[in-house]
């Protein structure tokens, strides 16, 4: 839902918007003279000298309690995902612990149960540790290296929100001298043609796709029938991977070899095509693809599902939307999408119906927005400086509900089975208050200094191999050997 400008309003649709995910960061540096007053801790856990307990900050109750359980976590006689490991430990009792970390539900959700007392054990330098890892964040596009022209593919499967980060990539690219060839599903070859890049097909529908995403909380499908529906998906993008590399163009045959890829992580075979090709391959996502001390993965079953259902009476949520706007006094936009919103028995005045439009340019409009909470259209919104409520269906979504409410530029996210009148209602009076406009505005103001598609491109030529380095696949990683046993999988001959 996005808002005009006098009023707020609802979208549903996918995103339209170029744009950087909002994420919150913190980071806490003491001085030599904060050494000197505050007693250091025992990083040792089997030893506490009576001299370090000290009674200045916390009671020794609650330290003595923290470096018990310390012990315990450190012990891998205690912690059932290191005993999985464990070669002396039968099969059979393997079984049964993983049984009581994880539970795959009928719907496909696989939920983990993460003791809540559970602390990093893993520190830098460690053996399982990423020690001496140096990011240098700097966006100043004058130090992005020179690379001599390349050919270049592009490789996204997913929806025009996943497409519209990387087509502006690939234009800043050719801005750089280098040939862009954007491969995707054939929905998107006018919006990618229109930008100016070069266009190959990608097998896979990707409204089929989301269709299964938004009916599947987790990836595993949730019945037989949907099985045979997915193993056509899958086949069709993963064969389609290796000819977007190396044959010519289908409409102007033009000849094209790839000097390097960029994919995103659903594009499956990406990896095995560099390997095959023996090209470096760097993979970039709209969301952060790693776990962080801030946040875990965005699509990890942390006794939290990351799907709801299909808008499964669109009418309804229509007149929740309309009845909530007329409550509030407010004037909305409603975005239909793809999910049958915006189906009016009578015409309002305080309600406009809107099939399509780039959000980066209607969220400007609109001193609030409410929607499905894709990357894309919430780094919109809150580019626009748009107080956000997010309803969301699956993937990601939740994700970026909860750090939208964390950074107090919106309330809880609602998801999709739990929407109602009084909850949009209360929704859009807290996107009203000032204080939530302020921190919208303060955010908007650091994104403006933000050049992701700089800092992309940067990313990537960085971290391209050197003239005298050699891109060599393991020996057991072909390509050929990785689509045998695929091609079986997926019923091919």
């Amino acid at each position: 839902m996005a808002a005009e400008e006098s009023g707020s309003a609802v979208g549903e649709a996918a995103a339209a918007a170029n744009g950087d995910c909002p994420a919150a960061a913190a980071a806490v540096a003491s001085s030599s003279a904060d050494d000197r007053i505050l007693p250091r801790s025992s990083t040792m856990p089997g030893v506490i000298k009576n001299d370090e307990i000290t009674n200045e900050t916390a009671g020794p109750s609650n330290l003595q309690r923290s470096r018990t359980e310390r012990r315990r976590q450190n012990n891998p006689a205690d912690d059932p995902a290191r005993q999985l490991f464990d070669e002396k430990i039968p099969i059979k009792k393997k079984l049964k612990m993983l049984n009581r970390i994880a539970i795959v539900k009928d719907d496909g959700t696989v939920v983990v149960d993460v003791p809540s007392g559970l602390e990093d054990t893993v520190g830098v330098g460690t053996e399982d540790g990423y020690a001496d890892v140096t990011v240098d964040d700097s966006l100043d596009g004058l130090d992005i290296p020179y690379r001599p022209p390349m050919q270049i593919v592009i490789l996204i499967v997913g929806t025009r929100g996943d497409v519209q980060p990387f087509v502006a990539i690939g234009k800043r690219l050719q801005d750089y001298g280098h040939r862009v060839r954007l491969a995707t599903h054939a929905n998107f070859k006018e919006f990618v043609l229109t930008a100016g890049l070069e266009f190959y097909p990608l097998g896979g529908d990707p409204k089929i796709l989301a269709e299964y995403m938004v009916k599947n909380k987790g990836f595993l499908p949730s019945g037989p029938s949907e099985i045979a529906i997915q193993r056509k998906q899958i086949k069709d993008i993963i064969f389609s991977l290796l000819p977007a590399c190396k044959d010519p163009d289908p409409d102007t045959k033009i000849p094209f070899k790839v000097d390097a890829i960029i994919a995103n992580p659903p594009a499956y075979g990406h990896t095995h095509v560099a390997e095959a090709l023996k090209v470096p391959i760097h993979i970039f996502f709209t969301m952060p693809w790693t776990p962080t001390s801030e946040f875990p993965h965005p699509l990890s079953r942390v006794k939290q599902p990351a799907g709801y259902r299909p808008v499964q009476d669109p009418q309804k949520m229509t007149e929740i939307i309309v009845q909530a706007l007329e409550m509030t006094g407010q004037r909305g936009i409603i975005n239909k999408g793809w999910g049958g919103l915006g189906t009016l028995a009578e015409p309002k005045d305080f309600v406009y119906l809107l099939d399509n439009c780039p959000h980066d340019w209607l969220f400007l409009q609109c001193k609030a927005v409410v929607h499905h909470g894709g990357a894309g259209t919430t780094a919109a919104g809150l580019k626009a400086a748009c107080p956000t409520t997010i309803v969301p269906f699956f993937g990601d979504q939740p994700f970026w509900g909860d750090r939208v409410h964390a950074r107090g530029l919106g309330p809880a996210p609602i998801p999709v089975d739990q929407f109602g009148l009084q909850k949009l209602v209360d929704a859009i009076i807290f996107m009203m208050k000032p204080e939530v406009k302020e921190k919208a505005v303060e955010l908007a103001k650091a994104m403006e200094s933000e050049d992701g598609v700089t800092g992309a491109v940067r990313a990537f030529l960085r971290h391209l191999p050197s003239k005298t380095e050699e891109i060599t696949p393991p020996p057991s990683s072909s390509f050929l050997e990785f689509l045998s046993p695929l091609s079986r999988c997926l019923g091919c001959s």
